[in-house]
């Protein structure tokens, strides 16, 4: 077995753990491009998402996308930087895809009328793109783990737990993404925020 088979190999293993509820029936058929040979084609990434849904393949694109646009002294980020958005009264920390906190300025409204952030508990805002759910326990989430590992620092695994567990309220919210995720606008990742 050469190394590009065993990569999409371990890959299928960790999507038939890992995945939206509704893609665990696809997951054979479909070839990986998820390694991070960053010479190898975007356009296979998007196909995926526009046809399957698949936000792995979505996420894949944004961070290969932007590792080739990193832009320093930003007044303004992304949607799609944000991981995880603890909302303040006067300011919101944004703990940033890249394993770096942010400050930005946002309203409630803004944060809910983004499809892409879920409310997970009172003050916890969770983009989707970088979770991904148990087939079996669809309320638990895992974040993924490239992104994990570079927020070891300043989010270890207790803290990481309590900040995406939803709260028994908010449960809900999490089946609203994942029963909205084929009309979802991949555009709104775009959306951006005023850093402080």
């Amino acid at each position: 077995m050469n190394k590009v088979e065993e990569t999409s190999e371990a890959v299928a293993d960790e999507k038939r753990v890992l995945m939206s509820p509704d893609k665990m029936s696809n997951i054979q058929k479909r070839p990986s491009f998820f390694q991070m040979d960053k010479e190898l084609p975007l356009e296979p990434l998007v196909t995926l998402w526009k046809r399957e849904r698949d936000c792995s393949a979505l996420m894949e694109y944004i961070l290969r996308r932007s590792y080739k646009s990193e832009l320093y002294n930003q007044k303004k980020i992304k949607c799609h930087q944000a991981v995880i958005v603890v909302k303040g009264p006067r300011k919101s920390d944004v703990y940033m895809q890249d394993g770096t906190i942010s400050y930005i300025e946002v309203t409630t409204k803004v944060l809910m009328s983004n499809p892409w952030l879920v409310k997970v508990s009172a003050t916890v805002y969770l983009n989707m793109l970088y979770f991904r759910v148990y087939l079996h326990r669809p309320e638990e989430l895992k974040l993924n783990s490239q992104i994990k590992k570079k927020l070891k620092r300043l989010l270890p695994d207790e803290k990481l737990k309590k900040m995406t567990t939803p709260s028994r309220d908010l449960k809900n919210n999490l089946n609203i993404f994942w029963g909205a995720l084929q009309t979802i606008d991949e555009e709104r990742l775009n959306d951006e925020f005023d850093l402080i």
